[in-house]
């Protein structure tokens, strides 16, 4: 075994040397403890290991299970690093010991994750030496029967993620480093004082890293779990759609509204509604109630008023989520689109769509225009009639 933990010493301090950044993956699929590609030593266990259903296939129940990592993983953390792993809180109760990696309850370097029940929060506390300490404590939004947890150092940059979210920021200007000789565990603090519960629940996706997995970069390492894959949509009256739901683990899954629906308790089910409806699904995972929605907007044709095509006055290209693209809201008016043109102030062209629901992001040849006026022009066929619509609209930051 020493010479397999030498080999992972040597392959570690090689990364950090500034060559190949190296991500290590344990996702426990038919409840092996080595890592995905054989790159690293194994976990230990201290108990015979017990699987259950998984974000994406098999989960470790740690119920009296203590997880150890190999000690050449230290040497990672001394310069960057990241963490992420995924655990179903959702029934848990108390002051639960999650990550550790620590040689006694109050020693001057040390790095530990914990969640409390009572508010819950996750709370990471990262530390060296008595004048260097980060802290981060965030309430989890628990949105999902698992929550898939990152956090990620990049010098004095802490980041602390859920569900491929960001939910919180600490940069310092220190540096920590916690290569303290101690191996990472899970569920294995000895801190009884501080009425620490031992996790009893299913752990999966184990992720360490070399080096800072950015945000961008944070969400290909998320699986989403019960979800309606079906986006909200827009059909004539008379139509059907398939509603697609997802799931990781057998559930039950219950769809309502009822009376439009061909199987209100499969994942894919036929929606004929005859109204504007908004489908809710109940996904029950083993006690873990999980409620999603989409919305079906339904138009009869026969009440198109094909004159009145609606256009915003305003727009905010700015990347918070809100009016980030102009276009034309009831597209659906349109049976054929003869040109759909913008232009500046001055009737220069910046661009022209042939599909009535294309919109534009505010950019000319990829740079960002600056706030102003700007103008339109549409042609397009409704009910066998043409029409013609122009107009002015404000480009807002």
């Amino acid at each position: 075994m020493w010479w397999k933990i030498s080999i992972f010493v040597l392959f570690i301090s090689t990364s950090l040397s500034g060559q190949a950044k190296r991500v290590f993956i344990y996702n426990f699929d038919s409840c092996f403890l080595q890592e995905n590609n054989s790159n690293a030593g194994d976990v230990s266990n201290s108990n015979p290991a017990i699987c259950g259903c998984g974000i994406e296939g098999e989960a470790l129940n740690c119920s009296g299970q203590v997880l150890t990592w190999p000690i050449a993983y230290d040497s990672i953390f001394k310069n960057d690093w990241s963490l992420g792993f995924a655990v179903r809180l959702g029934n848990v109760s108390g002051i639960i010991d999650l990550f550790s990696k620590q040689s006694s309850c109050n020693s001057d370097t040390s790095f530990t994750i914990v969640y409390r029940s009572v508010d819950s929060s996750l709370n990471v506390n990262i530390r060296q030496g008595f004048d260097k300490e980060v802290s981060l404590r965030s309430k989890l939004k628990l949105k999902s029967c698992w929550q898939q947890i990152f956090v990620t150092k990049n010098l004095g940059e802490y980041r602390l993620y859920e569900n491929g979210e960001l939910i919180q920021e600490l940069n310092t200007s220190f540096l920590i480093q916690v290569n303290n000789k101690q191996a990472l565990q899970f569920n294995g603090s000895n801190c009884s004082f501080q009425n620490f519960q031992k996790y009893s629940g299913l752990l999966d996706n184990v992720i360490i890293a070399d080096h800072t997995i950015l945000s961008n970069e944070i969400l290909k390492y998320y699986s989403p779990q019960q979800d309606i894959l079906t986006n909200d949509t827009l059909i004539f009256l008379g139509q059907n759609l398939n509603l697609v739901a997802t799931s990781n683990c057998p559930i039950n899954v219950q769809w309502s509204p009822t009376n439009s629906l061909s199987s209100p308790n499969s994942l894919i089910t036929q929606a004929m509604p005859t109204i504007t409806t908004n489908y809710i699904a109940k996904f029950n995972d083993n006690g873990c109630i999980i409620i999603d929605s989409v919305l079906v907007r339904v138009v009869d044709k026969e009440k198109l008023e094909c004159e009145k095509l609606q256009l915003p006055t305003a727009f905010t290209p700015n990347n918070d989520g809100l009016n980030e693209t102009f276009g034309i809201s009831n597209y659906y008016l349109i049976s054929s689109l003869d040109y759909f043109d913008i232009f500046d102030r001055n009737g220069g062209l910046i661009t022209s769509f042939k599909e009535s629901s294309s919109t534009w992001d505010g950019t000319w040849k990829g740079s960002k225009l600056t706030p102003g006026t700007y103008f339109y022009k549409i042609a397009y066929t409704c009910k066998n009639n043409d029409y013609f619509k122009s107009g002015s609209f404000y480009l807002l930051k």
